[in-house]
């Protein structure tokens, strides 16, 4: 239940995201005058702010909508162009350990995307035992590591650091810490730990 939960949470971030990157939105679309708003009068100078996500989802197709809400797993990023270059999905995820030239496999497929909106590049990046760009970057502890060795302030210094390299490749989310609270053969060193105060 709890992790269905989460999954929605992630749906709706992506969707609304990658909504507020949406392509020809601008300033000018996101201020509402008096003129535009019905039964203002003329001589009202004041203005509305309208989210720039739902302006971008108002000009979308009910396909280029659908899309937004799909991140395909794939094992590398050029096993999604074809998804990618028909506009099918709005991003990809990586579900394998990634050769040296992931940087530029998601350069060549974010230049064939040609969609309203930002294609989504995601890598699992939990450390330790998940970790995808392991071969790229190196090792990251896990998060039991991290736990252990760490306060959680030096984590944050540490993730923050982690978290540019992965972006410097190209990724725009990373799908990781692990927030599960226990242990046990489903976790591992997934987990900072028993304690859920711990934990967040």
């Amino acid at each position: 239940m709890g992790r269905s939960r989460v999954v929605a949470t992630q749906i709706a971030f992506m969707l609304f995201a990658s909504l507020a990157g949406c392509a020809g939105t601008n300033e000018s679309d996101l201020s509402l005058g008096p003129d535009d708003r019905t039964g203002a009068p003329a001589d009202d100078t004041t203005t509305t702010t309208v989210d720039p996500s739902v302006v971008c989802a108002e000009r979308l197709s009910s396909a280029q909508l659908a899309a937004q809400i799909l991140m395909v797993l794939v094992s590398r990023p050029s096993n999604a162009q074809p998804a990618v270059a028909a506009g099918q999905v709005g991003g990809i995820a990586l579900s394998a350990t990634q050769p040296a030239d992931v940087g530029a496999q998601i350069t060549a497929l974010t230049a064939q995307h040609h969609g309203p909106v930002p294609l989504i590049v995601a890598s699992d990046e939990e450390g330790g035992t998940v970790q995808r760009l392991r071969g790229v970057l190196g090792a990251y502890p896990s998060a039991r590591e991290v736990a252990s060795s760490r306060t959680p302030e030096q984590a944050g210094v540490d993730y923050e650091a982690y978290a540019r390299r992965v972006g410097e490749l190209g990724f725009t989310m990373i799908l990781g810490p692990s927030i599960d609270v226990g242990s046990g053969s489903a976790l591992g060193s997934r987990s900072f730990g028993t304690d859920p105060a711990r934990v967040a």
